[in-house]
């Protein structure tokens, strides 16, 4: 499985910085935002659920599972929320990313609450189990 060659669309990324963040079963890490950074998540273990909100385009949503048995590299542009919740008892993905992370560059939001987009769209997601 490849997450990432330089060849294609992917030569002309800027890459700063690639880390990887593990999350436990059942666990959401997230609501947050990027201001500027492009996130590129690619699974390296277990299956995460991961849900997407554009503020920029006033809800729209996805809702998909990644990992072994949907093996996809998601690019997540600045201005789109974004939360994941582990499947599997662990799961970790790999962000690729154009910038170094600033805590100050991203918003955070709890998973637990109701999220309000500018246009007044809201959004409340059921993640069965929330763990902080």
């Amino acid at each position: 499985m490849h997450g990432w060659k330089a060849e294609g669309h992917d030569c002309d990324v800027r890459v700063q910085e690639v880390y990887a963040t593990t999350i436990r079963r059942g666990v959401v890490k997230g609501w947050h935002k990027h201001k500027s950074l492009t996130v590129r998540y690619v699974p390296l273990v277990g299956e995460v659920r991961i849900v997407l909100l554009d503020a920029r385009e006033c809800g729209d949503k996805r809702d998909f599972v990644m990992g072994a048995r949907n093996y996809v590299r998601v690019t997540i542009p600045p201005g789109v929320w974004i939360a994941c919740q582990a499947l599997t008892e662990e799961a970790m993905l790999l962000n690729v990313a154009d910038e170094m992370h600033v805590p100050s560059e991203m918003e955070r939001r709890n998973p637990r609450d109701v999220l309000r987009l500018p246009c007044g769209c809201e959004y409340r997601i059921d993640w069965h189990r929330v763990d902080d």
